[in-house]
């Protein structure tokens, strides 16, 4: 991998019971704070390693003073988000690993430990997706509220094996996608409160547009229109249950046998 890291500051060592969370981000100064106070606040989550990919706005100084027991790795340029999640994954010990964008609206701790709880608690799950519910329409209609979200948590060996295939810039999401598909992988999508935000909110310019375009065009080259079409049609229609789902299903049940 191109461009290693010049900077490290590590908390104390992870369990490997649990689960580390690794945050790609570049120039989210604005926004990645109240993203890192609700991964923060996840119980199940041992380690949370944050990935400046080549910031100039400042965010890495601001993370580590306000949260100064993260992992935090800096890279020397803006080489894309695989590259960064790759540089992030090098420190992981942990059997599985949970992503999270940095540009969030909306996060919730509690979306993020169901979401755990499922894989965690259920040896045959390999995936869960967390689907960003409040998306709006135009994502919806393309599954993008679920394909291309970038919460999820997976095992540690499957994330490896697909950056063994080297996707570049925002073509993790879909390579991820397609790799459980081929390998057969158990997958299932859990809600989540979280909005992302778009470039051309952020920049309020054409460039933003563009950018949008770039990472959606960049998504789909990956997959080309027929692997897209695939995973739009077939891939992780199933919601997940998580062991406190799965306990409330159950008293529902006692209660109406009860009550009949």
């Amino acid at each position: 991998m191109d461009g290693r890291p010049i900077m490290t500051l590590s908390s104390d060592s992870p369990q490997r019971s649990t689960c580390t969370a690794i945050l790609p981000f570049h120039n989210e100064r604005d926004r990645i704070l109240p993203v890192l106070a609700a991964v923060y606040d996840v119980d199940l989550v041992s380690r949370i390693i944050c990935v400046d990919d080549g910031s100039t706005d400042g965010a890495s100084a601001q993370v580590i003073a306000t949260f100064p027991d993260v992992t935090l790795l800096c890279l020397p340029d803006n080489q894309g988000k695989a590259a960064a999640v790759a540089a992030g994954l090098e420190m992981v010990e942990t059997s599985h690993v949970l992503l999270v964008d940095a540009d969030l609206r909306d996060l919730r701790a509690s979306d993020l430990t169901r979401a755990l709880d499922m894989i965690l608690h259920d040896t045959n799950l390999d995936m869960v997706l967390l689907r960003r519910m409040s998306a709006g329409l135009h994502a919806r209609l393309l599954r993008g509220d679920l394909l291309f979200t970038g919460e999820r948590v997976l095992k540690t060996a499957d994330l490896r094996a697909v950056l063994a295939g080297q996707p570049t810039g925002y073509q993790l999401e879909i390579a991820v996608n397609a790799y459980m598909i081929d390998h057969g992988r158990t997958v299932r999508w859990a809600p989540s409160s979280a909005r992302n935000i778009l470039k051309i909110e952020k920049q309020h310019s054409i460039h933003g547009l563009m950018a949008d375009m770039w990472m959606a065009r960049s998504m789909l080259s990956h997959s080309g229109v027929r692997g897209y079409a695939y995973q739009y049609l077939f891939f992780a229609h199933k919601r997940g249950l998580s062991a406190a789902d799965t306990r409330a299903q159950s008293a529902a049940l006692r209660q109406r046998t009860l009550l009949s």
